[in-house]
C-alpha cells in the first residue's frame, strides 16, 4: 500500500502471458512501485505513480512512471542498487528490453514479446 501523498494510476491491457513471463513481470512491477514510494518522494512530498501494460502490435510494455525527484546520475548510470539489479535480470529472463528515463521524474518501461500459453 502506497503512503496516503502518492497516487496510483493503473492502466492495464488484458495480456495472456505464459507463468514464465507473468511471474517476473508482477515483481518488476512490485520492485519499480516500492522504489518509486521509497525513493521518489522524500519529506512526505506529493506526487504520482503510473504503471502501464499495454499491447504495441506483436509486443508489449510494461512501464512504472513517477513524477518525482529522479534518479540520480545519468539514465545509464543510474539505479545500480540491488533492486534494479533484480529488474534488469528479470528483463533478461524474458527476453525484454529496458529502458530507464530520467527526466521531470523516472520512467522505466519493459518492452517484451508476449509467449502465448496453451489453450
Amino acid at each position: 500500500m502506497l503512503p496516503s501523498h502518492i497516487a496510483l494510476q493503473c492502466v492495464v491491457t488484458p495480456l495472456k502471458l505464459t507463468l514464465d513471463q507473468a511471474v517476473p513481470l508482477g515483481l518488476i512491477a512490485s520492485e519499480l512501485v516500492t522504489n518509486a514510494a521509497k525513493y521518489a518522494f522524500p519529506g512526505g512530498r506529493p506526487g504520482e505513480v503510473i504503471v502501464r501494460l499495454q499491447a504495441e502490435g506483436d509486443e508489449a510494455v510494461l512501464s512504472v512512471a513517477d513524477d518525482g525527484v529522479g534518479l540520480t546520475g545519468t539514465a545509464e548510470t543510474a539505479g545500480t542498487g540491488l533492486g534494479l539489479n533484480m529488474v534488469r535480470g528479470l528483463a533478461q529472463q524474458i527476453r525484454g528490453a529496458l529502458v530507464v528515463q530520467n527526466d521531470g521524474g523516472t520512467r522505466l518501461a519493459l518492452r517484451f514479446r508476449p509467449e502465448r500459453p496453451p489453450l
